[in-house]
């Protein structure tokens, strides 16, 4: 990873920078033709800031400034016990949600799987079907579609499923 970039565990007090972030995001992906994953209110401030109690949203830096976030959920996750598909691991594993950025950082993505990975080999995501910049991602860092699932949403809830399981990394949960 650069050396110009960290991640860290967000805090109360970057609430409104994280605001700004998901706003930025929220923006391009309306402009990409996916005004529904998250519209105009998700996540909202009561999300993120549930999210920081649980201790399980993240922030990216650059340049000790704010210009990414994104939650890792260690463990089973709610959606992922019900999909429908087929999954090509049963091992424990580490799922990335909300994933955003201000457009400061070149392939986010490839340093948040990274972090990721140094704690656990197998990475499930989620995406909406219009989501072309994430099921981009996911053909070319190697996930494997597996299916879909149902995200707590008041509407338009159906999500695409993928899995990564790198075998020649050794961590893994327990």
């Amino acid at each position: 990873m650069n050396e110009l970039i960290s991640i860290r565990t967000a805090k109360k007090d970057d609430i409104e920078k994280l605001n700004e972030v998901f706003e930025f995001a929220r923006q391009i992906m309306i402009s990409n033709n996916n005004p529904t994953q998250w519209s105009t209110f998700h996540p909202s401030k009561k999300f993120l800031l549930e999210d920081i109690q649980l201790g399980i949203l993240y922030v990216v830096e650059f340049e000790n400034k704010i210009c990414g976030a994104f939650a890792l959920v260690f463990g089973e996750d709610e959606p992922y016990k019900h999909i429908i598909g087929k999954r090509i691991d049963d091992s424990p594993y580490i799922t990335i949600h909300s994933l955003a950025s201000n457009g400061k950082i070149r392939d986010l993505f490839g340093v948040v799987l990274e972090y990721a990975k140094s704690f656990n080999h197998h990475i499930r995501i989620d995406t909406h079907r219009n989501n072309a910049t994430m099921l981009h991602l996911m053909d070319k860092y190697g996930f494997v579609r597996t299916g879909l699932c149902y995200v707590d949403m008041p509407f338009d809830n159906e999500r695409i499923t993928f899995e990564l399981v790198d075998k020649n990394e050794s961590r893994q949960l327990n």
